[in-house]
């Protein structure tokens, strides 16, 4: 299961928008990196590390992401993660794998690796989807949900979040990316995001809970994805 929670902090914007963009993109090199300002209304940010379908028509990429650990400067390499945080991850690529095998679609995966998303690790293993006519939204509907944001079962958990979940999500888990660009259709999956609105700062952020859980720990971990972004701020 994965559940959200709604950090809100006062925010008085000291420069304009483009700066908080380009001070976002800087910070965020390996993520997609957007900002919407919808005037009188709210601004809409965030920096995604985690792709839901990037590619075109016969050739396609996803990832399975998931597992939190803080960045302190030393080698990708050399961090060392729990058993909690690797069966974490290993459910997304269960759930990755079972999903484009039962729509038929062949695919390879490279090996898993630890990445950085600004001042946070996660573990990473990326797919590639090959195939003449494949069905965009299809594959899209296959993969969307993925547990990295709602859990598995999809419909139970689905349910659970519906009933335990007392905030709206918004946008926050859902997925956005440019379209027609050259032929490219990329689509990411809403995360490390914030809205600022009427000089209040929302941040949006999630944690994975399973039989290994520890509740103070998951607690922190949101925590700290949110501590992230403040610190753009």
């Amino acid at each position: 299961m994965v559940f959200a929670k709604t950090k809100t902090v006062n925010y008085y914007l000291k420069s304009d928008l483009r700066n908080l963009f380009f001070n976002i993109e800087q910070n965020y090199k390996s993520a997609f990196v957007y900002l919407i300002n919808i005037p009188g209304m709210f601004s809409w940010c965030g920096a995604s590390p985690e792709m839901l379908l990037v590619g075109d028509d016969t050739d396609w990429n996803t990832v399975a992401l998931a597992g939190t650990q803080k960045y302190n400067a030393e080698s990708v390499n050399n961090i060392n993660w729990g058993e909690k945080e690797i069966k974490e991850q290993a459910f997304v690529c269960d759930y990755i794998e079972n999903n484009i095998v039962k729509a038929d679609f062949p695919f390879s995966k490279k090996a898993t690796k630890t990445v950085r998303a600004g001042g946070v690790v996660h573990i990473e293993t990326k797919y590639n989807i090959k195939g003449k006519d494949i069905e965009f939204w299809e594959l899209v509907n296959a993969l969307h949900p993925t547990p990295a944001v709602c859990g598995i079962p999809k419909e139970k958990a689905l349910e659970l979040i519906e009933e335990i979940e007392e905030k709206d999500r918004f946008y926050y888990s859902g997925f956005l990316g440019p379209i027609g660009i050259r032929s490219q259709r990329n689509l990411f999956v809403n995360l490390r995001c914030a809205m600022w609105k009427d000089n209040e700062l929302s941040l949006f952020v999630g944690g994975g809970i399973t039989g290994e859980s520890i509740p103070e720990r998951e607690w922190d971990e949101t925590e700290l994805k949110a501590e992230t972004l403040i610190k753009l701020f």
